[in-house]
This record gives structure tokens, sequence and C-alpha cells, in this order.
């Protein structure tokens, strides 16, 4: 928990926001790779899950999510 508090507080406002915005959306994606691998049989490199975050993330900033739009351009 040290270590979250740390890089949070190296943020402040918008940028902060994405960053608690990313953490989510991050945790999320590697739930959703342990469900296929655990129940589908499915597998996805490293490289193939960083770019579903990366594009997740993209689609997240289109729909508003400033803190995200404003953690993208830091």
């Amino acid at each position: 928990m040290r270590w979250w508090r740390r890089l949070r507080s190296l943020f402040d406002g918008e940028p902060r926001s994405g960053l608690d915005s990313l953490f989510a959306l991050v945790s999320w994606q590697i739930w959703k790779e342990r469900n296929a691998r655990c129940f589908r049989g499915e597998t996805a490199s490293v490289s193939e899950l960083l770019q579903l975050i990366k594009a997740e993330a993209d689609r997240w900033i289109e729909a508003g999510s400033g803190g995200l739009g404003a953690l993208a351009s830091v």
C-alpha cells in the first residue's frame, strides 16, 4: 500500500484521477485474462494484453475519462 500512496503523491488533480482509472483498467484486464485462461483455455501474450489495455484506455478517453486523458498527455 505504501508504494501506491507514494506513486499517487506524485500527481495532483486529473492526472491522479487518471492514475486511479489506469489502475482499475489494468486490474480489470488482468482479471479478464485470468478468467479467459481458467475457464476458456485461451491465452494472450503480454504484448497482446498490453495492446488490449491501450485500446481500452483509448476508448475510456474517447468516452470522456478526463483523468485518464490528462495522464496520457503527461
